[in-house]
């Protein structure tokens, strides 16, 4: 029998293996949680960037005030490649503005 560090008291073989199988329990519930957080991130962080920039781009498209005409439901005088590209640009800024820890007042 073994002494616990607190009080001295003697603890049994079967009561040291329950207590090591608990601290392992845990610790191995702790490692899937982090596991099962960083495989959720990296599935949903780049749908997320899309779905930003899918609504950025909806916003561009939607702005009366851009220098665009429209022509029986088509676009003129625009770029779809700088659309897509500024779409992302705004959606990689809200990316870092999300990953930014919240300010406390």
């Amino acid at each position: 029998m073994k002494k616990t560090a607190k009080k001295g008291k003697k603890i049994s073989p079967a009561e040291e293996w329950t207590a090591r199988q608990r601290a392992l329990r845990l610790k191995a519930a702790e490692e899937y949680k982090e596991r099962h957080k960083r495989e959720m991130e990296e599935q949903i962080l780049p749908y997320l960037r899309d779905m930003f920039a899918g609504n950025a781009m909806e916003g561009f498209l939607a702005n009366p005030n851009q220098e665009q005409v429209r022509m029986k439901g088509v676009l003129k005088t625009i770029n779809p490649t700088q659309l897509a590209s500024d779409a992302y640009f705004i959606a990689d800024a809200m990316m870092a503005a999300r990953a930014k820890p919240k300010e406390t007042k």
